[in-house]
């Protein structure tokens, strides 16, 4: 399907949403176009609804939301085609973001510095784990083996400069010049930083004229730190501006960077660097706090939520904090126990399309049944799950038992590695060569797929596009409108 002509689909989109002068932005994550509009009341939502490649159409976290599927970034590229160009949108986001509420503006914020680069994050965690299965299976390690070292150097070496990735999203998130934001991440991965800055400290001239320069600790300086670069890089969209404000135009090209790296480098060691450390530290604190004081209420909460956080976009918060507590510790626990939960709809999915007579439940579902094998949940929930309501609940119930088990289990991973059925390797302890974790995640990978499927089995299977029970449309405003609510 990936030659597929979108364009009148695309054509369709720009329309009923209003037409191009009412798109202030458009991205796409992994299934979703993500809107945001001048006015959302000049969107047909229910004409988008009803047309053949769209799942549904949704309105979350400031968002104008159409539900594509897997070729999101097909239909997306025919958007752009269309004369939406992503350096034609306006630039007024800091702008809007005084007229929604500061949970819409986070999560617009981290959705759209984090989803851009989730594939190439989830590909070389896959290579993370390859190399550790080599090295259980194998004996294999970065200096006994070539072929080894070049599978580990291409899955570390995108963690390891991971502020040089983020400068780049978040530039293009606060609009502020690309290459000056790379200029700010490379001051901050700077070669041997830590160890010049060390030296430095034992000499007793670790300051910048009279103010101490601190680095985070562990050594690494800002190698695999994720909150300084973000908070940097939105800084400098005020800088860059306000220099732009008053610089004569015939200096500009140099003098802007200029400036603004002379300002924003030195700030961000000195200010912005500690600050950002400290909150992390504060933030990994409370959350392993909360993990600790009951792992059973911590999984089954998450577990049980996670579909809802996932419809109105809030799961982005986590995102960050899983990658910060991944870089910190060297292992990560906040997001282990949702990892499972796209199997639980793979078991539902399996048993209502063995009992549908809907046609159209067939043709949905089988895609949507494929991509939850990779850890997508959206065509799914969206498309079937959601509108049937019974199997919207069995998986929210097994979601959370299954999160209560890993979360108990005290599971692990070691690299953020990808989703659906690659994650596995990514559960393989690196230093002692441990399957534990890859035992607790199959165990509950089982779990998850048998206990929906059963359920699903033993319960009706509800018809959605018959003339007799309530539409989709319908059904989606009433749960979202319950949702809200609660």
């Amino acid at each position: 399907m990936a030659n597929k002509d979108y364009s009148n689909l695309a054509q369709d989109i720009i329309e009923h949403t209003g037409g191009a002068t009412n798109i202030i932005d458009l991205s796409h994550c992994a299934t979703r176009l993500r809107f945001q509009l001048k006015n959302s009341e000049k969107a047909d939502t229910e004409y988008l609804r009803d047309l053949d490649d769209v799942i549904t159409v949704i309105e979350a976290g400031g968002q104008y939301q159409i539900v594509i599927g897997p070729h999101v970034a097909d239909v997306y590229d025919a958007v752009l085609a269309q004369g939406i160009s992503e350096e034609g949108l306006q630039e007024d986001s800091i702008e809007r973001a005084g007229k929604r509420n500061l949970l819409e503006v986070f999560i617009d914020v981290i959705s759209g510095i984090f989803q851009p680069f989730l594939g190439i994050l989830a590909a070389v965690g896959i290579l993370k784990g390859i190399a550790s299965l080599l090295t259980v299976v194998l004996g294999w390690n970065i200096s006994n083996n070539g072929v080894f070292m070049i599978i580990n150097i291409m899955g570390d070496g995108l963690f390891q400069f991971l502020p040089i990735v983020l400068a780049i999203t978040a530039a293009r998130k606060f609009r502020v010049n690309e290459f000056t934001a790379l200029a700010i991440a490379s001051a901050l991965v700077y070669p041997n930083l830590a160890t010049i800055v060390a030296t430095l400290g034992e000499n007793n001239a670790a300051h910048f004229f009279g103010l101490p320069i601190q680095l985070p600790p562990g050594g690494g300086g800002y190698l695999m730190t994720v909150t300084p670069i973000i908070l940097s890089i939105w800084l400098t969209s005020y800088v860059e501006r306000w220099i732009k404000s008053w610089m004569p135009d015939v200096i500009k090209t140099f003098m802007v960077p200029f400036l603004t790296l002379l300002i924003i480098v030195p700030v961000t060691i000195l200010a912005v660097g500690p600050l950002a450390n400290a909150s992390s530290e504060a933030i990994a604190s409370t959350l392993t706090v909360i993990r600790q004081f009951s792992p059973l209420v911590y999984g089954l909460a998450i577990g049980t939520l996670w579909q809802v956080l996932v419809m109105f976009g809030l799961h982005w918060g986590l995102v960050p904090l899983a990658i910060l507590e991944l870089t910190q510790t060297g292992t990560m626990e906040i997001l282990m126990p949702v990892q499972i939960i796209n199997f639980a709809q793979t078991g539902v999915l399996l048993a209502i399309l063995m009992k549908t007579k809907e046609q159209k439940v067939r043709t949905i579902g089988i895609p949507a049944l494929v991509t939850t094998l990779f850890g997508g949940i959206e065509p799914a929930l969206y498309g079937i799950v959601l509108p049937m309501k019974i199997p919207f609940y069995i998986t929210c119930g097994v979601g959370g038992v299954v999160a209560a088990i890993i979360s108990v289990m005290g599971a692990k991973a070691y690299v953020f590695g990808a989703q659906g059925i690659f994650q596995y390797p990514a559960y393989i302890n690196p230093e002692t060569g441990s399957m534990y974790d890859v035992g607790v995640m199959l165990a509950a990978t089982a779990i998850a797929l048998l206990l929906s499927f059963v359920i699903q089995l033993i319960l009706p299977v509800p018809k959605i596009f018959a003339k007799e029970n309530i539409d989709k449309v319908n059904f989606d405003k009433e749960i979202v409108a319950e949702l809200r609510e609660l």
